[in-house]
């Protein structure tokens, strides 16, 4: 059996849309990652913001993040009052009809967990010492200084650690979730690269991680 699909969770700051979108070159793969976003504020007229904030940064406790049947894509009934669920109702639908479509790399969203009944899809999970990931930030200057760099990259990894516990009753970078856990300050973007597309190449026998 072949791998189709690669989902790449990752801590803020190490690289994981630079390495996403070589993969997707490298491998002929369709890319994922703010293209879900637009797709799903176009389908449900939520807005971009909101949805990207709810799919990845939410705090509210008790989301139903079971899968949903296709047939049910769009039965979140359209209310001036916006909750939660029904974003992560969308996201959820929305990640189990492209894997079936099309071999895909899939930026965070809590794609492995969604995913994790296929026996199709490699899980890597990026990671780097946090002065690392502040330089990542000053070099593409997402921040002005090493202090709101630092700020910013705490304020995301509680984010979405929290929110994938609560999405999942997993713990978010918990090695035993993932086929991959990789250092990118270590090893650096193009070599990042290489390691997962030579194991996305390689038989996958199968092999499902933390279905429970």
């Amino acid at each position: 059996m072949a791998y189709r699909i690669i989902t790449i969770s990752r801590q803020y700051g190490c690289g994981a849309r630079t390495i996403g979108r070589q993969l997707s070159e490298q491998l002929g793969l369709t890319y994922y990652d703010k293209e879900l976003i637009r797709m799903i504020a176009e389908e449900s007229g939520y807005a971009a913001d909101y949805v990207e904030e709810q799919s990845e940064y939410a705090s509210t406790s008790g989301l139903d993040f079971m899968p949903m049947s296709h047939g049910a894509l769009f039965s979140v009934p359209m209310t001036g009052l916006v909750e939660t669920p029904s974003v992560t109702r969308y996201l959820n639908d929305f990640i189990l009809k492209i894997a079936e479509e099309t071999p895909c790399v899939i930026i965070g969203r809590s794609a492995d967990y969604i995913l994790r009944d296929r026996d199709d899809v490699l899980n890597v999970f990026l990671y780097a010492d946090v002065e690392a990931r502040i330089q990542t930030l000053l070099q593409r200057g997402d921040e002005e200084t090493e202090d709101a760099a630092r700020k910013r990259i705490e304020q995301s990894d509680r984010a979405r650690r929290k929110n994938y516990k609560q999405m999942t009753n997993r713990e978010w970078g918990e090695s035993t979730n993932y086929h991959l856990c990789l250092n990118t300050g270590a090893f650096g973007a193009p070599c990042c690269t290489d390691i997962i597309a030579h194991a996305y190449q390689l038989p996958c026998g199968g092999v499902t991680i933390g279905k429970k």
